[in-house]
């Protein structure tokens, strides 16, 4: 059977495919027209394991279809494998961007909270603070009536009903902060920073007492009305500037 290279090569290729020589074999002359269209039917030839003739100048020996079909396996690997790691480093890329974006996301959400918290931290200290000046005011006023209650009832030889008052011309109890520092002691109320203020060594060097005292009436109020806080401070400051 003669054909052309065109319809020959079409039928290699077929063949190739299917595994199916017999057709192919059935050829015994191709027709070529130019050199391109004889190195096409010869390189088919390879892949296909056809024995062509001498005078086609095939000197080689015709590589077989095994041989095609392992070296093709081999190609694909190589290629899939190629595809496979960019598709693993696309896939790492898309990871990290996702995990980066999650976290941004979870560190928002945190540093929100964080504020928050802030903000009620200090909103209940300020109703901390506002419910002391209620709660010893209220006290105040209960110890104010209950002294002339109590001494009406001694003059009269009952026993008084109600307990505690103890006028105290003393103020709700308050926590002084010490510090010693370069040139003096630092002092402050607790829950109360306006009252910071460092006593300079000198004054301290002169007189603790006088130091203390003038700390607790400018910030507190005279003796008379705070009681004995000066003299706890006083002890406070003593103990540091020894």
């Amino acid at each position: 059977m003669k054909v052309h290279a065109g319809k020959w090569i079409m039928m290699c290729l077929t063949a190739l495919l299917s595994g199916d020589l017999r057709k192919v074999n059935k050829v015994t002359h191709v027709s070529f027209k130019t050199e391109k269209e004889r190195k096409e039917v010869i390189r088919y030839a390879r892949k296909v394991g056809i024995m062509l003739p001498a005078s086609w100048g095939l000197e080689e020996e015709p590589i077989s279809r095994k041989e095609v079909l392992t070296m093709a396996k081999g190609k694909k690997k190589t290629t899939n494998k190629k595809d496979k790691e960019k598709v693993k480093k696309n896939s790492a890329t898309e990871t990290k961007k996702s995990e980066a974006d999650e976290l941004s996301s979870l560190k928002k959400a945190v540093e929100q909270a964080k504020q928050n918290l802030e903000n009620a931290q200090a909103e209940a200290n300020e109703l901390q603070r506002k419910a002391q000046e209620l709660v010893a005011e209220a006290k105040n006023s209960y110890r104010e009536a209950l002294v002339p209650y109590r001494e009406a009832c001694k003059k009269a030889g009952v026993e008084c009903e109600f307990s505690g008052g103890r006028l105290a011309n003393v103020s709700e109890r308050v926590t002084f902060l010490v510090e010693k520092v370069d040139d003096g002691i630092k002092v402050a109320i607790k829950g109360r920073p306006e009252t910071e203020e460092v006593i300079p060594a000198e004054t301290l060097n002169q007189s603790i007492n006088k130091a203390a005292y003038g700390y607790t009436e400018k910030h507190l109020g005279p003796k008379e009305e705070i009681g004995n806080k000066g003299g706890t401070l006083s002890n406070r400051l003593r103990a540091l500037w020894k």
